[in-house]
């Protein structure tokens, strides 16, 4: 439904933990990941942002830094950067060296971190089209996790462990390649959720037949438990797509297709994008969520 092809997959649901899986991965899986995929895109920056990119990198270095003092965490309160702030508290100054699973181009996570001084970052993803670096930023393998080598102190699967055919071989491989007490940290869309009983196959983070695993809390401390992990903490930070976008799949629409046709639609759907918000963040206090953030600390 992303793409727009109407292509159809099974998945089961295992009765033990609540995880769904792709009863059979597509010979042709690449195809799903085309060259303007989401993650693949190039970001314009024009000179008249060149300011607002000043105060983002300082806005980034107080989202994730510690003793930031009282101003600081006033204008993380206000204008947080949601794209890196869930790394606060598993880092301690710029000289971490993070590495991204599934990082795509780099420029949604990883670029916006190295600009802010953070140069010890870099990517894996074996669907990038080249190695190397991109855009003058981290230094992009084009390799899967298993394949990686060198000591990090945080590894993060930021919606990319629900890609992954092995994710207990990956999360075994992520502990040997962390420091003693280093994070992995796994951000995924999650079934241990409302939007999943409530719109079933219309569930736009479903997102068949990319995503191949779509855990539940349960599975999730299942894998955890194979590994020299600690899980320390679930912090669940869905948004209101969970219902915005799943309507529109249950209408019969594609991500792309537009669902209104007037200024008076698009006033409408800013108010119902705003009431999904509001829904979203009641059912993250009530760790109901579609996505959630995992914790991992190696021990």
């Amino acid at each position: 439904m992303m793409l727009g092809l109407r292509d159809e997959f099974l998945y089961f649901e295992c009765s033990n933990c609540n995880c769904l899986q792709i009863a059979k991965n597509p010979d042709n899986i690449p195809e799903y990941y085309p060259s303007d995929y989401y993650s693949f895109r190039k970001n314009k920056t024009s000179g008249i942002k060149r300011y607002s990119n000043f105060l983002l990198k300082y806005r980034i270095k107080l989202s994730v830094l510690p003793h930031t003092g009282m101003p600081g965490r006033l204008l993380n309160i206000l204008l947080p950067v949601k794209k890196v702030n869930f790394l606060k508290g598993t880092i301690e100054d710029t000289n971490v060296r993070i590495l991204d699973v599934g990082c795509g181009n780099g420029q949604k996570f990883l670029m916006p971190l190295y600009r802010a001084g953070f140069k010890n970052v870099a990517g894996c993803d074996p669907y990038v089209e080249e190695e190397g670096t991109n855009f003058g930023g981290p230094l992009i393998y084009k390799k899967d996790l298993v394949e990686m080598e060198d000591e990090w102190d945080v590894i993060t699967f930021n919606h990319s462990f629900e890609h992954l055919e092995n994710p207990l071989e990956t999360l075994q491989k992520a502990n040997k390649l962390l420091i003693q007490g280093g994070y992995c940290i796994i951000r995924i869309p999650t079934a241990s959720s409302y939007a999943w009983r409530h719109y079933g196959v219309n569930w736009f983070q479903l997102d068949a037949p990319r995503h191949i695993f779509l855990h539940s809390v349960e599975s999730i401390r299942y894998l955890v438990e194979k590994t020299n992990f600690e899980l320390v903490n679930i912090v669940f930070d869905s948004t209101h797509h969970q219902f915005t976008i799943s309507e529109r799949y249950k209408k019969g629409k594609t991500l792309k297709e537009r669902t209104y046709n007037s200024g008076l639609g698009r006033l409408a759907n800013v108010v119902q994008k705003l009431i999904n918000a509001s829904k979203a963040r009641k059912l993250n206090r009530q760790q109901k969520g579609d996505q959630a953030i995992f914790y991992l600390k190696k021990k």
